[in-house]
């Protein structure tokens, strides 16, 4: 009986399997740090737009439905982040104010940034949107910050109010230094002796 053998070295083999065992081990620590902490930031960023005082911060899709959604004025509204996700940021307000955002969204989507107010509820908000793009630059999202101004306004009517009366208090003091003159004029043409 013969018997043919054959003798191959698979150290290199077990090398390269073992190294790769271990990188694969560092690979999957490096995913789980990197995992908790993108977690942790994403509970920062949470607690942040959470805690957004007198505002929203909304991130919304190009149908304009709202994607995220936190902030204290929520709370005031009566309304849920939870519940909103998903939905058309639109349909939160009548037809007509729905018909002027979405016009006004349409200028975010062609990558314009744009401010402006508006009233709903009795209360007064400033809106600031600006596009959010890709890494190829196109526009996906929209980032648009609510923020309640009614305090500002209110004050503001006020102040304007107040400038009003001052004005109508001015006329008048004018009207009677011009009176009161006049009158002293016609005294003095008739006290005068000939």
């Amino acid at each position: 009986m013969k018997v043919i053998a054959i003798i191959t070295d698979i150290t290199e083999r077990v090398k390269s399997q073992n190294a790769l065992k271990e990188l694969n081990v560092e690979l999957e620590k490096k995913v789980d740090t990197r995992t908790q902490e993108l977690e942790k930031s994403q509970k920062l960023y949470n607690l942040i737009a959470r805690n957004f005082p007198r505002g929203i911060i909304n991130v919304l899709d190009q149908y304009l439905n709202y994607v995220f959604t936190e902030g204290q004025e929520l709370d005031r509204l009566g309304l849920n982040s939870e519940s909103l996700i998903g939905k058309k940021y639109t349909e939160r307000f009548d037809a007509e104010l729905s018909e002027i955002i979405s016009q006004k969204m349409s200028a975010v989507y062609r990558g314009e940034g744009i401010s402006f107010e508006f009233e709903y509820i009795n209360d007064f908000y400033v809106v600031n949107a600006v596009p959010l793009k890709s890494a190829e630059g196109n526009v996906e999202q929209i980032l648009l910050i609510e923020k309640n101004i009614t305090d500002s306004k209110l004050a503001e009517k006020e102040i304007i109010k107040n400038l009003e009366k001052e004005r109508e208090l001015n006329e008048l003091k004018t009207r009677f230094v011009s009176m009161a003159s006049h009158e002293s004029v016609s005294y003095t043409h008739l006290t005068l002796p000939t």
